[in-house]
C-alpha cells in the first residue's frame, strides 16, 4: 500500500483525489440553494453525465492503445468495464432529459437501475483484471451479459423486466437502496483489490485506474446517503461520478505527453549519435589503404601465438547481493599496444574475425571451468560467430547452464529468423542464456529484443551515468524495468561508477549490475561472491564530490 501511496504521490493523483472532494462539497451546498426542483435538474444532470462519457471515452481509447502496445490484459479488462459504464451514463442521460416533461415518472426507474450497472461493470472487470487477466472469455461472456442488462434497462419502459426502484415521489425503493449498499461495499472492495494487486511499484495507469476505482467508491458511498432524487447530497454523489473519469482520463492523457516528450527526447540523443557513427564510419573508410596487408600480419600473429588472455567483471544482483555471472573481456599483449575493440574490428576487416572471436571464446570458457555452480560466463559475441557452425563444438567444451550469449547493439543482423532458430538450439542443448549489450545506444537493441526474445538486457551506461542526476535517463531507465518485469526479462545495469548511481537503480528495482564500483575487470580471484546491498539513500551530494565518496566506499561494499 505504501507503495501505492508513493506512486500516486509522484503522478499528482492524491491532489486530484482532494480536488475531485472539495468539488463535490461545493456541489452539495450549492445544491442546497438551487437545483431542487427536478426540472432544473433535466437541464443540469445531463452536464454531468456526458463528462462522464467523454471521460469514458478517453480512458478506454488510452487503455486499448496500451493493451495493443504491450500486450496487457489487464488494460483489455478495464477498457471494457468502462466502455460498459460509459454506455450505461450515455444512456441515462436520456432518462433524464425526459425528467423535464414529467419529472417523476415511474418509468423512469430505468436511471437507477442504470447507474447500478455502470458501478456493477466497474467492480467485476476491475477485479477480474486483478484475478483473471488472462481469460479472454470470461470477458467476452461478461461484456455480452452486462450488454444485455443495459439494453433491457434502456428498452424496458414499462417496467415489466426490470423492478421498479424509484417511487412515484422521487424517493428511492427499500430494493434500490439495498442494492446500493451491496454495491457501495463491493465498490470499496474492488478498489482495495486493485491497489493490492498492482504490487509495490504500480505503474502510472494503475496508479490513474485506481485514483478512478476510489472515486466511483466515494461516489456509491455518497449516493447511499440521499433518500430521494436531487437532494443535495445526490448532487454531490453527481460531482463524484463525472470525476471517477474525468481524472483518470485527465491523468492518462498527460502521463501520455510526458511519455511522448521523454520518447522525442530520446530519439534526437539517439539520432545525433546515429550521426556520429556515421561520420566515424566515413573517416574509417578512407583511412583503409595500404595498411591492410599490415594489419592481416598483425591478426594472423595474434591468432598464431594467442597473445591475449581473458579477464572478468562481476555482474551482481541488486534483488540478493549475490554474484550472478561474470563478464568475459579479451586483454591484447601484442604490438601495437590497442584497445581491443581494435583488435576485433582489425580482425573484422581482414576476414579473421570469427576466428579471433572463437579463440577468445576459447581461452574466456577455459579460464571460467573454474567458476561455483550458479555462476554463469557472459561472453560478447557477434552474431556471425553464433551462427557459425563451430560455435556449439566450443561451447560443447563447458558445462551446461554455463554460458550467456551477449548480442551487441552494434552488431548489425541480416537474417533474424536464421538467428533466432540457432539460439533456440543451442537455448535447448547448451542451456545458453541470451543477452542483448548496450541497449539504448542506438537504434538497433529494440529492434533485437523484440526480434530475439532475450533473457536479460544490459542497460548501456551512456543511460546509467548520472541517473541520479538526469530526470529523463530515471524515467527511461523506469520506463525499461516495467517493460522487461512484464516480459519476464533481468535488466542489468553497466557502467556503475559512484554510489549515488548504485543507490537510484536499486530504488528503481534494477535487477542487476555490473560497473568499476562493484569491480574492475581481473582474475577470477579477485571476484567476491557477495556485494552488500545499498543502505538507505544518503543526503544527496553530487559532482566531485559524489565520485570521491564512491571511492571510499567501494571497498566497503564488495565483502
Amino acid at each position: 500500500m505504501s507503495g501505492f501511496a508513493e506512486s500516486a504521490h509522484q503522478a499528482a493523483s492524491i491532489p486530484a483525489v482532494m480536488a475531485s472532494l472539495a468539488v463535490a462539497a461545493g456541489v452539495y451546498l450549492i445544491a442546497r440553494g438551487w437545483w431542487s426542483e427536478p426540472g432544473a435538474a433535466s437541464r443540469v444532470v445531463p452536464v454531468f453525465y456526458a463528462l462522464v462519457v467523454v471521460g469514458a471515452a478517453i480512458c478506454c481509447a488510452l487503455l486499448l492503445a496500451r493493451a495493443r502496445l504491450l500486450d496487457d490484459a489487464r488494460s483489455r479488462w478495464m477498457a471494457t468495464g468502462i466502455t460498459l459504464a460509459g454506455l450505461a451514463a450515455l444512456a441515462q442521460i436520456s432518462a433524464i432529459i425526459d425528467l423535464a416533461d414529467a419529472p417523476l415518472r415511474v418509468e423512469t426507474a430505468g436511471l437507477a437501475a442504470l447507474y447500478l450497472i455502470w458501478h456493477a461493470a466497474l467492480v467485476v472487470f476491475a477485479v477480474g483484471a486483478i484475478v483473471t487477466p488472462a481469460a479472454a472469455s470470461l470477458r467476452r461472456w461478461s461484456t455480452l451479459a452486462f450488454v444485455v442488462v443495459i439494453a433491457v434497462a434502456v428498452l424496458d419502459r414499462s417496467g415489466a423486466l426490470m423492478p421498479n426502484l424509484v417511487a412515484a415521489d422521487g424517493s428511492f425503493s427499500p430494493l434500490y437502496r439495498q442494492l446500493q449498499l451491496g454495491l457501495t461495499v463491493a465498490s470499496v472492495i474492488a478498489a482495495a483489490v486493485w491497489i493490492a494487486g498492482c504490487g509495490r511499484r504500480p505503474s502510472r495507469p494503475e496508479v490513474w485506474l485506481g485514483v478512478g476505482l476510489a472515486l466511483a467508491a466515494l461516489d456509491m458511498t455518497a449516493a447511499a446517503g440521499a433518500e430521494r432524487l436531487f437532494e443535495s447530497i445526490w448532487w454531490s454523489s453527481a460531482a463524484l461520478r463525472a470525476a471517477q473519469f474525468l481524472v483518470p482520463a485527465a491523468g492518462l492523457l498527460a502521463d501520455a505527453v510526458r511519455l511522448m516528450g521523454l520518447l522525442h527526447r530520446h530519439e534526437s540523443s539517439l539520432q545525433e549519435r546515429l550521426e556520429q557513427q556515421r561520420a566515424a564510419a566515413a573517416r574509417l573508410l578512407e583511412v583503409r589503404t595500404s595498411h591492410d596487408a599490415e594489419q592481416l600480419r598483425r591478426v594472423e600473429s595474434v591468432l598464431r601465438e594467442r597473445s591475449f588472455h581473458p579477464v572478468f567483471q562481476p555482474i551482481y544482483s541488486l534483488e540478493t547481493g549475490a554474484l550472478l555471472a561474470v563478464e568475459a573481456l579479451t586483454r591484447f599483449t601484442s604490438e601495437p599496444r590497442q584497445g581491443p575493440d581494435r583488435w576485433f574490428a582489425e580482425a573484422e576487416q581482414c576476414g579473421r574475425g570469427p576466428e579471433l572471436e572463437l579463440a577468445a571464446l576459447d581461452e574466456a570458457l577455459r579460464a571460467a571451468s573454474s567458476l561455483p555452480d550458479g555462476v554463469r560466463v557472459a561472453v560478447n559475441l557477434s552474431p556471425a560467430v553464433v551462427s557459425d557452425r563451430r560455435f556449439p563444438a566450443c561451447l560443447a567444451a563447458a558445462p551446461a547452464g554455463r554460458v550467456i550469449v551477449e548480442i551487441t547493439e552494434h552488431a548489425p543482423v541480416d537474417d533474424y529468423q536464421q538467428l533466432t532458430g540457432v539460439l533456440a538450439d543451442l537455448r535447448s542443448a547448451h542451456d545458453v542464456l541470451v543477452a542483448i549489450d548496450d541497449a539504448g545506444a542506438g537504434f538497433s537493441s529494440l529492434r533485437h529484443i523484440v526480434q530475439l526474445g532475450p533473457d536479460l538486457i544490459k542497460l548501456d551506461m551512456s543511460l546509467t551515468r548520472d541517473i541520479h542526476l538526469d530526470p529523463v535517463r530515471r524515467a527511461l531507465a523506469d520506463s525499461l524495468v516495467g517493460f522487461a518485469t512484464s516480459a519476464g526479462i533481468r535488466l542489468v545495469a553497466e557502467g556503475v561508477e559512484t554510489m549515488e548511481e548504485l543507490h537510484e537503480l536499486h530504488e528503481l528495482h534494477v535487477h542487476a549490475a555490473q560497473g568499476y564500483l562493484l569491480g574492475r575487470p581481473g582474475s577470477l580471484l579477485e571476484i567476491r561472491p557477495t556485494m552488500s546491498l545499498p543502505s538507505p539513500r544518503p543526503t544527496a551530494i553530487t559532482g566531485s564530490a559524489a565520485r570521491a565518496r564512491a571511492a571510499s566506499a567501494a571497498d566497503r561494499l564488495v565483502s
